[in-house]
């Protein structure tokens, strides 16, 4: 296991300010205990191999690495954070590569208690174009996600919904 502590001293009387090691700055983010490594490792074994925050404790463990399930929380959020800016990164990219338009379907599944997911993807190509976390299913949290998609996309050939009433009505709005 790896450990780096970059300490940056500064002369008082000097006003120029100290070097910070690029190379360390690609590794980890500022200010955080693990490095992208750990934080890539993490959020594909809890959201695509669908694995649960002890499970992935655990294995760390075995390799020495000492995690609490809720800093694995935090971690598997900061995946998502990193997640969500390079797919808004790329979008373009993405748009660029369906030139003939999107079919788009939508979809929210909703735990009263604890919120949910709403999804905007090409029902054709299967690629996630949007996905935001909501608290309900309602117009005022679906909205933004369906006027983000258009906004990036451009107007879909067709749509695909689920009977939820209230993406019926956003989609009907536009």
């Amino acid at each position: 296991m790896l450990q780096a502590r970059e300490v940056r001293l500064q002369c008082p009387r000097c006003p120029i300010a100290p070097l910070i090691s690029q190379q360390l700055a690609e590794l980890a983010p500022a200010g955080r205990r693990f490095g992208y490594d750990l934080i890539a490792w993490a959020g594909l074994q809890r959201y695509h191999h669908m694995r649960q925050r002890r499970e992935i404790a655990a294995d760390l463990a075995a390799r020495g690495i000492a995690v609490s399930t809720g800093s694995l929380s935090a971690i598997c959020d900061r995946f998502l954070l990193l997640l969500q800016a390079l797919h808004e990164h790329r979008a373009p990219a993405l748009r660029a590569a369906m030139p003939h338009g999107y079919r788009l379907h939508v979809d929210a599944t909703c735990d009263k208690r604890r919120g949910g997911l709403f999804l905007c993807l090409d029902g054709w190509l299967r690629w996630v174009l949007h996905a935001v976390r909501i608290r309900s299913e309602n117009a005022a949290e679906i909205r933004p996600a369906i006027e983000s998609t258009l906004t990036v996309f451009g107007q879909p050939l067709a749509c695909m919904r689920d009977l939820g009433s209230a993406i019926a009505v956003e989609l009907h709005k536009k």
